[in-house]
């Protein structure tokens, strides 16, 4: 866009040069002026029409090439419950892009109605596509695979009629598997060689729409892509087979192809393990397979109970529980979870403590354990030992404690001397994989250990960071510092070389219990079993101590003076607030209650009224009569005189009773005991009273009463709104027998 502005200002240039030029030849003859005028247009229509070419080549320079790509319902191309698009054809997709500047248009559909697309030239680019040779003939494929994918028949958790122990019971059902999808093959033939006669129904559907029919009957079985148990909680069962899955291009965009696979290699020079991280982050982890073979279960049957050797003292990993005498532990977690998480068994372990790894696997040896963790060794040493190691259960960093005026560079290169506690192979092996130059010293105890160290017998010592805060005190004690190796120890199960079903049962458990939750539950051990004395705080922290109990004192002493004068201030503050409510709670003009104290008294009577009690109680609602006119011809200090004595005449009758201000011409009293009980001899002898006051032009006050009923009434609002109705009633009867005379003249 910079080089098209360029462009355009360009041109404005031109024509205000021209403009110049056209008033300066006005001077000159006619015929020159003409010439002159035709070859700046002509040079106008040049520039212009270059320019216009130019910006039409930079605008498909710039253009970014649309690629349509096929967007199907999968564990590889899917959206989250925010409506985010995720998947392993989706993030290689994104980071193509990256590569190439392309912008999808995403079309989407069923698997099979897409590869369709794709071979009508209607797509340009589909993902998971196996190769094969057929296909080279519709359609393009990308140099490099996207990955390996594994292919299972699924079934819902309910359905028992088909087992993975007895191939027979899929004889009759019917099997869903996606159209012209390289499953349909592998299907037919997996069939062929089972000797099993299924109804294969090839589908179309989309993965929801395919995994519908099998929950509503419609299928007995599904084919399909190893991460649709995880996604859809359906169930793996048989393994149908596996192959490599690529990009295919349409025929009809061979341009982009060229483009898919530089940007594939540049992605894979970038990150060589790029398709295995993205399936261990979409696939693997969601643990496919939790069935095992017919014959390792038949194995189980037989050897229901496995005996696991343990080494003791070496939490957070496992220890002996000193009060219990069971395990505890990150490993009892994982035989939690790793007993019931197989599919079609239930394992059952017993464990055994051992102070060394050498005396458990001696044990191993001797066949007293089946197993034995946690162990880090080598292939070779193992077959030395007549061991087989399984993947690990647990990653962790090797840390060293030195003496902070001994720092150590280059860690894995220099000859250090390494104490390490007697018996551990482990460490053993772990120095000699990753720091062959280091030299080893063993020692027992372990805070043998620290003493060497201490004593400069030997450069450091070397601790899982796990087990850190178990040796924070002899750390302090004896002034060491931590330094990290930045190398991991993986720890394993290890089994005799002749239990191969031990090996292949162990093998499945460490993949379906995740490494993840391992990770959490041996940080949780690694604090949780962490405790520190008070005499161990006293003794490391004597001087910090003093200072906080002197500290304390100071502090109590401080607050108690602040409490005294805070007790001082409030109680001036409460003498205050007291008047303050007196004065919000008293009409200033009258004396009387004010507008506050009515509602707080309203709010009480509709509490009592809403208990257990029924209130025997009557309220009054009072009128000024002709206040305005007072007002508005004697003025508003003669009103004030004449609502003082109406508040009299008022306080005189209902002497027992609160009397309220609610506005400038309204009162109301509540009568209960002594005024409620004489109430209808008062209100007989203020009638007469106001009426008297109406016939001779004295200053009259209307008012209304009703008694509360607990039958009718929720609140004292339904009682005052009857006594406001009959208050309006008497103003009405006053004003009938006024003189006409102005009140109080």
């Amino acid at each position: 866009m910079g080089r098209m502005a360029i462009r355009i200002h360009s041109l404005l240039r031109i024509g205000a040069v021209f403009s110049l030029k056209t008033r300066f030849i006005k001077t000159a003859t006619a015929g020159f002026q003409q010439r002159i005028l035709r070859m700046a247009a002509l040079l106008l229509v040049a520039a212009l029409a270059n320019a216009l070419m130019s910006l039409g080549a930079l605008a498909a320079e710039n253009q970014s090439k649309v690629v349509r790509v096929g967007w199907y319902d999968s564990a590889y191309c899917y959206k989250d419950h925010f409506g985010r698009r995720r998947g392993i054809a989706y993030e290689y997709q994104q980071r193509i892009a990256a590569h190439t500047g392309w912008v999808y248009e995403y079309v989407e559909g069923s698997w099979p109605n897409l590869f369709q697309m794709l071979k009508n030239g209607e797509i340009d680019l589909l993902s998971d596509v196996s190769y094969v040779k057929e296909r080279e003939e519709h359609m393009l494929f990308s140099n490099l695979p996207m990955g390996t994918e594994s292919y299972y028949s699924f079934v819902i958790p309910e359905n028992a009629s088909i087992s993975p122990e007895d191939l027979s019971t899929y004889n009759g059902k019917h099997v869903g598997v996606n159209k012209n999808s390289i499953q349909s093959g592998m299907l037919t033939d997996w069939a062929a060689r089972n000797g099993l006669d299924i109804n294969i129904e090839l589908i179309t559907n989309t993965g929801d729409e395919a995994v519908d029919r099998l929950k509503r009957g419609e299928l007995d079985a599904l084919v399909a892509l190893d991460g649709y148990g995880a996604r859809y909680q359906i169930e793996p069962v048989s393994k149908i087979g596996s192959s490599d899955f690529f990009f295919a291009v349409s025929k009809k965009r061979p341009d982009i192809l060229n483009e898919l696979n530089r940007a594939m290699f540049a992605i894979h020079d970038e990150e060589p393990l790029y398709n295995h991280r993205l399936t261990d982050e979409h696939l693997l982890l969601t643990k496919t397979n939790a069935y095992i073979a017919p014959e390792l279960e038949a194995w189980l049957t037989n050897h229901d109970t496995i005996t696991i050797g343990y080494l003791d003292n070496f939490l957070p990993f496992c220890s002996q529980d000193k009060n219990t005498g069971e395990l505890t532990g990150a490993l009892k977690d994982y035989l939690e979870a790793a007993a019931t998480r197989l599919k079609n068994a239930v394992i059952h372990f017993k464990t055994v403590p051992f102070t060394t790894t050498e005396e458990a696997l001696a044990a191993l040896k001797r066949g007293e354990v089946d197993t034995i963790f946690p162990i880090n060794i080598s292939s070779d040493d193992g077959e030395k030992h007549g061991l087989f190691p399984i993947s690990p259960l647990i990653n962790t960093e090797m840390t060293l404690l030195v003496r902070p005026d001994n720092p150590v560079i280059g860690l894995p290169n220099m000859n250090l001397i390494v104490a390490i506690n007697a018996g551990n192979t482990s460490y053993e092996n772990f120095i000699k994989d990753n720091a062959p130059n280091w030299n080893i010293k063993t020692c027992s105890p372990v805070e043998e250990c620290f003493r060497a160290v201490k004593k400069g017998e030997a450069d450091s010592l070397i601790v899982p960071s796990y087990r850190l805060n178990q040796f924070e005190e002899m750390t302090d004690d004896y002034g060491l510092v931590h330094m990290h190796t930045g190398e991991t120890m993986g720890m394993s199960f290890a089994v005799r070389r002749d239990a191969s079903e031990l090996y292949a049962v162990l093998s499945k458990l460490i993949h379906l219990v995740s490494a993840d939750d391992m990770q959490y539950v041996i940080a949780s051990y690694a604090y949780r079993n962490h405790k520190v004395s008070v005499m161990e705080v006293l003794k490391n922290h004597w001087i910090a101590v003093i200072i906080l109990i002197v500290s304390i004192f100071s502090l109590i002493q401080f607050l108690l003076i602040q409490k005294l004068r805070a007790e001082r201030k409030i109680n001036e503050q409460q003498q205050k607030l007291i008047s303050v409510t007196r004065i919000a709670y008293r009409d200033p003009l009258t004396g009387v209650k004010s507008k506050n104290a009515y509602d707080e008294a309203c709010q009480q009577m509709d509490e009592r009224i809403s208990g257990t009690e029924e209130p025997a109680f009557a309220a009054v609602l009072f009128d000024i009569n002709n206040l305005k006119l007072v007002n508005d011809t004697q003025g508003h200090n003669a009103g004030d005189t004449y609502i003082r004595k109406a508040t009299h005449i008022i306080c005189q009758y209902f002497s027992h009773s609160p009397v309220f201000r609610i506005g400038g011409d309204e009162f109301v009293a509540i009568l209960e005991r002594v005024d409620y009980e004489r109430r209808e001899e008062i209100f007989r002898e203020f009638d007469l009273m106001m009426k008297h006051h109406a016939e001779t032009g004295d200053m009259a006050v209307a008012f209304g009463y009703s008694c509360f009923d607990p039958k009718t009434d929720k609140n004292i609002k339904a009682v005052i709104k009857r006594a406001d109705s009959n208050m309006y009633k008497h103003k009405k009867l006053l004003k009938s027998k006024m003189n006409g005379g102005l009140p109080g003249a």
